[in-house]
């Protein structure tokens, strides 16, 4: 894992046109993660999100078709909030766009596991959102165990994106967490030597 110096991500930053004053919120995966019924309950509250922050700009990572373009520009009808959505194809480069945000907001209605990984492995905090009418789209159990950022309602989820844009310190406590979190349990050799613990408990059973 290459980790940017603040200088590299500000650079980045600014070619998103994100300035060193802004906040940066990001999400990605692919399009159909946020879309459902022809809906998106996820861009609804992006838009609620911007709304309640004026200093923020939010960056998606995914390649768009006609139809769910056309859903985004019906939510943002206004010309000015939809400047500070910044949509962007999926790229091999993500890894240093992720580093470069504030702070990562999960898919839904169907979430993303490797996505969640590896934002602890690229120490940038999340939010999770917990899909309980499908619970086959959540994969919050990928978290740690009782992780406080992770949500039922969406109204919960944007208070908490709310609460973390508005204080480093707890986005920066996440960030310890779950970068820990994940060298014991994500990690290319902590998992082998997991999986090799239960192979030989059930070998040994």
């Amino acid at each position: 894992t290459k980790y940017y110096s603040e200088e590299e991500l500000l650079k980045i930053r600014q070619s998103l046109n994100i300035e060193k004053k802004d906040l940066m919120t990001i999400s990605g995966g692919a399009s159909y993660k946020f879309f459902e019924n022809n809906k998106s309950e996820y861009f609804e509250m992006i838009k609620k999100m911007l709304i309640a922050k004026k200093d923020l700009k939010h960056v998606i990572m995914s390649n768009l078709n006609k139809d769910q373009e056309d859903i985004i520009n019906k939510i943002f009808d206004d010309k000015e909030l939809k400047k500070r959505l910044i949509i962007l194809p999926l790229s091999p480069d993500y890894e240093k766009i992720f580093q470069a945000s504030d702070l990562y907001i999960d898919s839904f209605p169907i979430s993303s596991a490797m996505t969640q990984i590896d934002m602890m492995r690229l120490k940038v905090p999340s939010v999770v959102k917990i899909n309980t009418k499908n619970p086959e789209w959540s994969f919050h159990e990928y978290m740690p165990p009782k992780y406080p950022y992770m949500f039922e309602k969406v109204e919960d989820l944007l208070s908490s994106i709310i609460d973390l844009l508005e204080n480093k310190e707890k986005r920066d406590k996440i960030v310890k967490s779950n970068y820990e979190f994940w060298l014991q349990n994500w990690e290319l050799n902590a998992y082998k030597n997991n999986i090799d613990k239960i192979i030989n408990e059930v070998i040994n059973d």
